[in-house]
């Protein structure tokens, strides 16, 4: 799948409020193996396990909210 078929597809499902696995994975860019395995080990963004896998994008987007980091240009010692 090339890169504007990607962009493509999550436009499509942006909006939506319910992705499958497969989905999730494209729009947080990992792999739906990466999010098989953070379950197991109860790591990842929060999921619906209802006949199948799926997630949430309120819990997707709450998921990368939460791991966003804000540099601090203080701490930077190669700025002056």
């Amino acid at each position: 799948m090339n890169n504007q078929t990607q962009v493509d597809r999550m436009t499509d499902f942006t909006s939506r409020e319910v992705l499958t696995e497969k989905e999730a994975a494209l729009f947080l860019r990992r792999s739906p193996r990466t999010l098989e395995r953070w379950r197991a080990v109860g790591q990842g963004p929060p999921y619906v396990k209802e006949g199948g896998i799926t997630y949430l994008m309120v819990d997707l987007r709450a998921y990368l909210r939460a791991r966003r980091v804000i540099p601090n240009p203080q701490a930077n010692p190669l700025r002056r």
